[in-house]
């Protein structure tokens, strides 16, 4: 059973599916690794962000960037601050190489 990371999951699954080639994915390998690249530390001061599926992986063979917006969330009861993820809809593709396309 998966464990709900970030808010509408299931909606990016659903566009992940549409855009990978290989539907046979492991759905926590997947969450890990856009949790891996929403928390890297250029990401720290930006609210709207991105997670770049590259396009070896990807169905049409162009990058699919997934959008995602960043919440700062307060924890009253024990004086903590989180963040929290939310995936903000469709993805969209790009021309956009990367230096391991080059």
């Amino acid at each position: 059973m998966i464990l709900n990371y970030f808010e509408g999951q299931d909606a990016f699954f659903e566009d992940y599916k549409k855009a990978v080639k290989e539907l046979n994915f492991d759905q926590q390998a997947v969450i890990d690794d856009v949790l891996k690249q929403l928390n890297a530390i250029d990401n720290a001061e930006k609210d709207e962000l991105t997670y770049v599926l590259e396009a070896d992986l990807t169905i049409s063979g162009k990058t699919i960037t997934f959008p995602f917006r960043k919440e700062l969330v307060a924890n009253d009861m024990e004086a903590s601050v989180s963040n929290k993820f939310i995936y903000t809809g469709q993805p969209y593709e790009t021309d956009f190489a990367t230096e391991e396309q080059l």
